[in-house]
């Protein structure tokens, strides 16, 4: 019988035939380790459990105690999101889902915007499918094969993908129900083990972030291994919308923000005036104790001075727009006081000896604080 050598984690090998798949040798292993595992790492790539393997590799099974098998979990969490959007709004457009730092999000192409009862419902339809136990299933198809496909369906931005993205002759899909999307993955075995997440916000979204494009509605969810997980996450949240600096400003009458004047910008108060006060009084004393300078500069300089800086050529879409005066163009300030900073120090260095240079800047607000390097 063909055979390759599997070496695991703790150095020893197993001589198994040719095409055995993770999941047949986690359960070889142990039962429990079976019913834990979620996807496999194998030479260093994530692969489905269900893989055949058929080459000698080094292979490690991974459960919900690696955290690279989150991002998994929550990439298959994003496909049962789209599942049950595609069986409660069968004509919606799919986008793209990828997993985020505390979930997943996925994009859809409606008409109607999704109302607060359409997540309810979704979510409620993601719980059912979960329920399930519905597998997640990789096929290949042939890259023409899976563009007709996406042609019949209606799916253009699929379509658009399969054609930028797919280099390979075969073209990989994953299955969830009646979901099937073109995806590279790796996913979990199934869905039943999704059960802690929640459906959080929609947001818009231009296709592929470029303006111009369809603008996409962009369904987000928080999503854990376990429900004690997903409750301190939700916890946190409030937590931290009770302690919103938008919401306590004004109440503590501390500042405030005023659309007329232009979002974020902020206007102090006495009181918020005295303790911006203290904090800059105190943070000054401070570095100057830490041996730092000060130094006071120019919030506009003459457009030549930012050239030579180079910071026209890689940030002018972050300036303000310059303005004339006699004849020499001014562009006002940058949110970088670099240059500025720079040109203090090359004025001093007729008078300045090698080994008090270089010069580091604290780059706060100006004015600017400046010290030897020790």
């Amino acid at each position: 019988m063909d055979t390759i050598q599997v070496t695991l984690p703790d150095g020893s090998t197993e001589q198994v035939p040719r095409g055995t798949t993770p999941a047949e040798i986690a359960r070889k292993i142990s039962q429990g380790l079976a019913r834990e595992a979620l996807v496999a790492r194998v030479d260093g790539e994530l692969i489905d459990l269900s893989r055949p393997l058929e080459e000698n590799t080094a292979l490690r099974i991974l459960t919900a105690k690696d955290p690279e098998a989150l991002q998994v979990f929550r990439h298959s969490a994003a496909h049962l999101l789209a599942a049950a959007v595609l069986e409660l709004f069968p004509d919606v457009k799919l986008g793209i889902g990828p997993p985020i730092d505390y979930g997943f999000f996925y994009e859809f192409l409606r008409e109607q915007p999704f109302t607060p009862e359409d997540l309810e419902r979704i979510e409620k339809k993601m719980h059912e499918l979960a329920a399930r136990d519905l597998p997640n299933e990789r096929k290949l198809v042939p890259k023409a094969e899976a563009i007709e496909l996406y042609k019949t369906w209606d799916q253009g931005f699929k379509c658009e993908l399969v054609e930028e993205k797919a280099v390979e002759p075969m073209v990989s899909f994953y299955t969830t129900g009646k979901f099937i999307d073109f995806c590279r993955g790796p996913h979990i075995p199934s869905t039943g083990r999704i059960r802690a997440f929640k459906l959080m916000n929609v947001a818009g979204a231009y296709w592929k972030g470029q303006e111009g494009n369809p603008q996409m509605q962009r369904v987000y969810g928080a999503c854990f291994f376990t429900q004690q997980e997903l409750d301190e996450y939700l916890h946190r949240l409030e937590e931290a919308k009770r302690r919103d600096h938008r919401r306590l400003g004004p109440e503590l009458d501390l500042f405030s923000i005023q659309e007329e004047a232009g979002p974020g910008l902020i206007f102090w108060h006495p009181k918020g005036g005295l303790v911006r006060k203290l904090m800059e009084d105190w943070l000054r004393d401070e570095l100057l104790r830490r041996g730092y300078q000060l130094v006071f500069t120019p919030h506009i300089m003459r457009l030549d001075l930012w050239k030579t800086s180079g910071h026209t050529n890689f940030y002018r879409d972050s300036m303000f727009g310059a303005m004339r005066s006699s004849a020499r163009s001014i562009a006002t300030s940058v949110p970088a006081y670099c240059t500025a900073s720079c040109a203090c120090v090359a004025s001093r260095r007729m008078t300045r000896t090698s080994s008090a240079c270089p010069a580091r800047s604290k780059r706060r607000s100006r004015p600017a604080l400046i010290s030897r390097s020790r």
